[in-house]
């Protein structure tokens, strides 16, 4: 009986929808393979300072970041944001975003196809995906802070030039270099942390310099690619294998309303139409689902055999036996 009523509940729409998963799935994060130089990929997002919009960009390779002013997020100025970044930099052959509608839209897919640029949107809800701007945006909003407190009377979009030097002209943790050497081939000797090179790369002739720059991005990106393994090695610790799913399984989906509405249902019930490495496509979602986002398939729980009298006693009689022999 006990068996019948958990199955009934583990098959229970409503159920699905609306009770808690107090075991929330923790899939296992992946490897995503480096760049190996710099504006190879580029990750974009919008960044709002005090009601002022930023096309913000990060260079996957020397996470070198720039802000640019935009008059408001509709399509156009958002294309115009890359035109200018281009300018400065060229145009990566992969940019990375969010699935935010100022860059899913006909005009911008219009605009990457034009120049061959290969656009990779993140799945929705799954802010790891992007995580190199974020991090900019956190190490951005720190020095906008320090520079408000010092200068009150600035209005902020002053403030950001400042706030994007800090930033390029600062240590970065995980490459050990400053971005703005890395994108220019020249390393200060009076740098402590100079890579070793014997002089200026910039008075070096040309094939010099080629070579050691190479020289440069392979360490640079042989160490990305170590710490990425190390660091996703110490994450995967307490997480569990990607789960499987098959056409037609019925699952659960977090609801993204209801962090803000306490009587919005929990999960929406879909049906599984293809399952791939980190997400899924359903029948009623229009793109990937991260399977991060999925309920935990209910396990069937099984009652407590409660011995009988008859196999109580039978089990004193066998213990006095054994303490008879001794």
């Amino acid at each position: 009986m006990r068996e019948e009523i958990t199955k009934y509940i583990n098959e229970c729409t409503i159920c699905g929808q609306t009770k808690y998963d107090r075991n929330p799935i923790r899939p296992q994060f992946n490897i995503v393979p480096p760049a190996t130089k710099p504006f190879e990929i580029v990750h974009m997002d919008l960044f709002t300072a005090q009601a002022e919009k930023y096309l913000t960009f990060v260079d996957s390779f020397s996470k070198y970041g720039q802000a640019y002013h935009l008059r408001d997020g509709t399509a156009i100025s958002i294309i115009q944001g890359l035109l200018h970044f281009s300018t400065h930099h060229g145009l990566p052959l992969t940019i990375v975003t969010d699935n935010g509608t100022e860059f899913t839209n006909q005009l911008f897919a219009e605009f990457v196809r034009l120049h061959k640029i290969n656009h990779h949107r993140t799945l929705a809800h799954s802010p790891n995906d992007n995580g190199i701007i974020e991090r900019f945006h956190s190490s951005l909003l720190e020095h906008l802070r320090i520079l408000c407190l010092k200068n009150k009377d600035e209005p902020t979009i002053n403030q950001i030039p400042y706030a994007i030097l800090a930033y390029n002209s600062s240590v970065h943790s995980f490459t050990k270099c400053r971005p703005h050497d890395i994108i220019r081939g020249h390393f200060d000797p009076r740098d402590p942390l100079d890579l070793n090179l014997a002089e200026h790369l910039m008075q070096q002739y040309i094939i010099t310099h080629r070579d050691q720059m190479k020289t440069v991005y392979e360490m640079i990106s042989e160490a990305t690619t170590i710490d990425r393994t190390n660091l996703m090695t110490n994450r995967n610790k307490n997480r569990e294998p990607e789960t499987e799913y098959v056409p037609d399984q019925q699952v659960f989906i977090k609801n993204p309303l209801a962090s803000r509405q306490k009587l919005a249902p929990r999960y929406t019930h879909d049906t599984v139409l293809a399952d791939l490495p980190i997400h899924i496509y359903t029948s009623k979602k229009k793109g990937p689902v991260a399977k991060s986002r999925l309920k935990r398939v209910p396990k069937t729980s099984k009652l407590l055999q409660v011995p009988t009298n008859t196999e109580i006693d039978n089990d004193e009689g066998s213990r006095n036996k054994t303490l008879l022999n001794f």
